[in-house]
């Protein structure tokens, strides 16, 4: 569906693209990422926002292999989504985050903190605590100042801005 639908936009595989996404969407892309590049699409530039840890550490391993110089997992303080799952809940499921981290511990304005490693303290791998974190949802549904929920973002979805371009494009 993702590929004939970048086909019919004029993005055949050879093409180079960006890719976004959020929450899950931000999962799905990195999946999606890897599944491009192997069927020939060229990915330019890739920013997630607020991404769960999506794969285990050989998925981590060959993600980071092709795209740290052009993918940006970007985390919002105490956003308790970028924690799950966790890496032990009663058993260790082997997820781990693919880098590099892009952390604003505050406002834009604030600046930064970028970690190449994975669970680095200076990012939100300070922020372990689920059960405290989850008090912290707003973080989440605040990214770059604009409102990731659904009460944000609506202007151009009721004013038709957004045309006829494919929801799976759009995670």
């Amino acid at each position: 569906c993702v590929k004939q639908s970048l086909a019919d936009l004029g993005c055949p595989s050879g093409s180079s693209i960006k890719t976004t996404g959020h929450s899950l969407g931000a999962a799905i892309d990195g999946i999606a990422m890897m599944d491009l590049h192997s069927a020939g699409w060229k990915i330019a530039e890739s920013y997630n926002f607020g991404m769960p840890r999506t794969g285990n550490e050989n998925f981590a391993t060959e993600f980071n292999k092709l795209f740290s110089s052009i993918f940006y997992r970007v985390t919002h303080h105490r956003d308790p989504v970028v924690q799950v799952p966790p890496p032990a809940l009663i058993v260790n499921w082997h997820f781990t985050h693919v880098e590099p981290e892009v952390f604003y511990k505050s406002k834009v304005s604030s600046g930064f903190q970028q970690c190449a490693e994975n669970r680095d303290k200076k990012c939100s791998a300070q922020y372990w605590d689920i059960a405290i974190d989850l008090l912290s949802l707003g973080d989440h549904l605040d990214y770059m100042g604009v409102d990731t929920s659904f009460f944000g973002c609506k202007k151009g979805a009721e004013d038709g801005e957004l045309g006829e371009v494919p929801m799976m494009l759009m995670v």
